[in-house]
């Protein structure tokens, strides 16, 4: 039977802080970094053997006892390539739900159960179980298998790595029987997550996970050929001698067991160690499914099981809250991305239902019909950092033609015309749509309470006549490719009245397309002639302009962050836009203006019409409709974001 040794008190050793600090956990990742987990992951446990990591021996991996293969067959099945990030979020899927289910709040429990999928990336974690035994040139790592599964909200790594004299390593699919092992770890780590209030902001739901290795053990081959091995073992695993123990074994394992114990002081490590006999069902249960037989090696060898004493060894690996919406961990906010994959979690469940067939309603404050509810005032610091980049990515551009030989002002001059022409095609596009509308529809712009385009010139009055004309025979044009019936005498005026003013701008000849796109870049000419006027301050009326081009992916960013539908272009209505100069504070400062958008969306306007959901697009979408308004406060420096809601309705 196994005999109990002496209890040695933690002292100096601090290898598992590294493996548990691991940057993994210790930071809020961006983008970049979790795709660099992907990468790693499907390197390490899909990539054939010749590619693998670990001097190209394969990592077996088993979920909760059974192997990958069993337990996550679309993982498996996933295309080359694809495999790693499918690990990573069904596992990240399954813990979160637990998270959520014990209490964790669903944007908390998304980041935290991520996190904990991605230590099956942490090659420090992997390479923990080396510390168990000696340097030995004349050794090699034989194979590693690893085992993930749950209990509550506690998460198990169990880590089971084999070891074979390096002559034997070069064939490393080869089963290595009792003889040609030299010796066997077993490592089991346990992370724990816990949700709490914290007493220092009580606005703040806050989680932490802690980490802490529950056992550890090496077995040591005793076959005759590895007593000088055994020896070197003997040197470095140092443990205390005891009444009824040889004083040969493990100081090491104190050492793998103490690396997470440091932040909290001496405590003990109990010791247990068995000579090669029947094995003890208190050993260390090995999972199911892990792919390894070692039965008989466990028979024959050493063993030095080591478990915490007294006291509870654990470490605090990662601390997540939640600070008025804000996610963070260790006190470092996580990136936009990220928020955009919390909001594609939150739209899954519902991504899944319309799927199934049935209506979905979004951004009302009871669900079901009721009022408006504005979005989570945390996210409009992404509006306005969006908006910010647009600006950056100007500057860029200005100085990188600057860097090319072109002078300040040809830079600026090469991107505002960019900028112009955009917004003069966006603008036309509307109040093309516009011209078509009776006279009680909304204008576009509203400056103050009046319609930007009223008292027109005569040019402008002609220009207007002609869109309309023109968005008749637009609308009859439609209609008989519908095979729509219409009167002939109806048919024939629309045509007439469109050739005529055709002819009178010298287009008689051009076909409706191109007539069309000629109204439209002047319709939005003029409107941006009549912005630049009522808007005298040049930097406030590129911030403007800015905002009149993005104001779409403005709102795209936040209602799916919020979890919220995503619709395209062709669904959109014509925006109302209202626009309020404000006075300055002084007579010599450019004053501020506050800019409304009301923008309705219907699948039903255009049959190239798209909705997104999270990471899905809703291909058997019945019909969807949304109204979004956000305001925004300009100044000649910035645009802020003041003011965001939405609803919206899903049918399938």
């Amino acid at each position: 039977m196994p005999t109990p040794l002496a209890t040695r008190p933690f002292q100096s050793a601090r290898p598992m802080d590294q493996v548990l600090n691991t940057s993994l956990g210790l930071f809020a990742r961006d983008h970049k970094a979790m795709s660099a987990v992907c990468d790693t992951l499907e390197a390490r446990y899909f990539a054939p053997p010749a590619d693998q990591l670990q001097a190209g021996r394969p990592i077996l991996l088993s979920i909760g006892g059974l192997p990958l293969a069993l337990a996550l067959p679309d993982v498996t099945s996933a295309p080359a390539g694809q495999r790693g990030r499918a690990l990573r979020d069904h596992l990240s899927t399954e813990i979160g739900q637990v998270l959520v289910n014990h209490g964790v709040a669903p944007d908390i429990a998304y980041v935290q159960a991520r996190d904990l999928a991605s230590y099956l990336a942490c090659q420090e974690l992997l390479t923990a179980p080396d510390l168990l035994g000696p340097t030995d040139p004349h050794e090699g790592l034989h194979q590693q298998a690893i085992d993930v599964s749950m209990d509550g909200t506690d998460v198990f790594f169990h880590i089971t790595t084999t070891y074979q004299a390096a002559g034997q390593a070069a064939a490393p699919d080869a089963p290595a029987g009792p003889a040609a092992l030299t010796r066997v770890t077993d490592m089991r780590v346990k992370f724990t997550v816990g949700s709490h209030w914290t007493s220092q902001r009580l606005s703040q739901a806050a989680s932490q996970t802690t980490a802490e290795v529950t056992q550890a053990a090496v077995r040591v081959s005793t076959q005759p050929q590895h007593l000088d091995r055994l020896s070197g073992v003997r040197q470095r695993l140092g443990v205390p001698d005891a009444p009824h123990a040889p004083g040969w074994l493990s100081g090491r394992v104190s050492r793998l067991l103490a690396h997470c114990s440091a932040a909290f002081g001496g405590r003990g490590t109990k010791f247990i160690e068995r000579a090669p006999g029947p094995l003890d069902p208190a050993g260390v249960a090995r999972p199911g499914g892990m792919g390894l037989d070692l039965t008989a090696f466990d028979k024959s060898s050493q063993l030095i099981s080591a478990e915490p004493g007294h006291g509870r060894w654990t470490h605090v690996v990662a601390q997540y809250h939640n600070d008025g919406g804000i996610v963070a961990c260790n006190g470092r906010e996580f990136d936009a991305e990220t928020l955009k994959s919390i909001g594609d979690a939150r739209a899954a469940p519902q991504a899944a239902r319309l799927k199934l067939g049935g209506a979905v309603t979004f951004g009302q404050e009871d669900g079901t019909g009721g009022a408006r509810a504005p979005l989570p005032q945390f996210l409009y610091r992404f509006g306005t950092e969006y908006l910010a980049q647009v600006a950056r990515t100007d500057k860029d551009a200005i100085d990188a033609a600057v860097a090319g030989g072109a002078t300040a002002a040809e830079a600026t001059a090469a991107v505002e015309a960019k900028q112009v022409a955009a917004l003069e095609s966006a603008l036309g596009d509307e109040l093309f749509e516009l011209s078509g509308r009776q006279r009680y529809a909304a204008p576009l712009i509203t400056l103050g309470a009046t319609d930007l385009m009223a008292n027109l010139d005569a040019a402008e009055q002609a220009l207007d006549a002609y869109a309309k004309a023109l968005r008749r025979a637009v609308w009859l044009a439609e209609r008989q490719q519908n095979k729509a019936t219409i009167s002939d005498a109806i048919a024939k005026s629309i045509e007439e009245e469109a050739a005529s003013w055709g002819m009178a701008y010298g287009h008689a000849a051009l076909p409706l397309d191109e007539q069309v796109a000629f109204v439209k870049r002047q319709l939005g000419a003029n409107m941006l002639r009549r912005l630049t006027t009522a808007i005298d301050d040049v930097a406030t009326r590129q911030q403007l302009c800015r905002v009149l081009l993005h104001e779409k992916a403005v709102t795209e960013v936040l209602t799916g962050a919020d979890g919220g539908p995503r619709f395209s272009t062709e669904t959109r209505k014509p925006r109302r836009i209202h626009i309020d100069p404000m006075p300055a504070h002084t007579p010599s400062a450019a004053g501020t203006v506050r800019i409304t958008f009301e923008s309705d969306y219907d699948t039903l306007r255009d049959t190239r019409a798209k909705v997104s959901l999270g990471a899905e697009t809703l291909e058997t979408l019945h019909r969807g409709v949304m109204a979004t308004k956000t305001t925004f406060v300009l100044t000649g420096t910035a645009a802020t974001l003041r003011y965001a809601a939405y609803d919206a309705q899903l049918e399938s």
